[in-house]
């Protein structure tokens, strides 16, 4: 591993969960009972992950020699799951971000540990924050101690990343005052906490160690979204979407598929409708239910497509079913 490529080593992607709620909004018709709530929900981690991207531009100004940077990890600890937006390696301390892209204005209620936003007249309760960095931070620690990595100081952060909110910590406390900070700040936090611990405390092979580590049991959350919300897979609209305006369906036309909403026309748009069937349905498929979902009415098209895709697969001929690329 090259010196120059260890700053960033986990980098930020869309999670499996708001990859399969994009899928699931594509697939809800408009008058669904249920598409309100997957929207709100959608509406919330799409503005979290924007918040999270945005953390890279104060972290690129790290020296890449003194720093790991992981995005979004997720331990098993106690057959328990924790999971951290922003793990951050040096040799001298690990510091935990915890990143929140929320507008309006944000009391941070220290004494009922609450987080309150008020926004366009409405009010949301959310859980404090900074006892959750401070429970990912024991949690941590505790995992760290039984993998056998050397003690190190555990600093942690809550980083507003929205310009447009308003910062109140109600009482004022000191402590909360440290613990919540700006995004603009950030760069500036870290060298204080480089000053403040002057030892080494992590070899470099300790720090490759802890690093393989992390990505090794590195597991993401992959829910099944249609028990999430109790959506009957029949309700999901079918057939090829399309890959400029998502409208469904596309029709085949000449070995290619039409958009009848914006004309564009693809030989491949079928591949981003597998995937979808993948994320919602199962990672598996035949040619029956390629057929059924993608609304494409030939046996033989269906198995030249699937042909062409030199997936692995099992069964015989006749039950064959195919096993489709992971998503994550």
């Amino acid at each position: 591993m090259k010196e120059s490529d260890i700053l960033i080593i986990k980098t930020w992607k869309k999670s499996i969960e708001l990859l399969k709620l994009e899928a699931l909004l594509r697939r809800l018709s408009k008058s669904h009972p249920k598409r309100q709530l997957v929207e709100k929900d959608y509406a919330i981690k799409s503005a979290g992950f924007r918040g999270e991207l945005s953390l890279d531009y104060p972290l690129g100004f790290l020296p890449e020699k003194d720093y790991l940077i992981f995005h979004n990890i997720r331990l098993k600890f106690n057959d328990n799951y924790f999971q951290i937006d922003t793990l951050l390696i040096s040799p001298k301390f690990i510091l935990i971000l915890e990143s929140k892209n929320i507008s309006g204005i944000l009391e941070f209620d220290h004494l009922n540990k609450q987080l309150i936003r008020t926004f366009n007249d409405s009010i949301n309760v959310y859980p404090d924050p900074v006892q959750q960095v401070k429970l990912q931070r024991f949690q941590l620690g505790s995992w760290l101690e039984l993998n056998k990595i050397t003690t190190i100081p555990i600093k942690t952060h809550v980083v507003v990343t929205n310009p447009n909110s308003l910062i109140r910590i109600v009482p004022r406390n000191t402590y909360y005052q440290k613990k919540i900070i700006r995004s603009t700040i950030l760069f500036e936090r870290i060298k204080e906490l480089s000053t403040q611990f002057n030892n080494d405390l992590l070899s470099r092979k300790e720090i490759r160690k802890l690093s393989n580590l992390l990505l090794k049991l590195d597991t993401p959350l992959n829910p099944d979204i249609l028990k999430t919300y109790q959506i009957n897979p029949n309700d999901l609209v079918k057939g090829v979407h399309c890959p400029s305006c998502d409208t469904i369906p596309m029709a085949r036309v000449r070995g290619s598929f039409l958009c009848p909403q914006c004309t564009t026309i693809s030989k491949d748009a079928y591949l981003a409708s597998l995937s979808d069937y993948a994320l919602l349905v199962k990672p598996t498929i035949t040619n029956t239910e390629m057929r059924e979902f993608l609304l494409i009415h030939s046996a033989s098209i269906v198995k030249k497509m699937l042909a062409t895709l030199n997936l692995s697969y099992t069964g015989t001929t006749k039950d064959r079913r195919y096993h489709l690329p992971s998503n994550e």
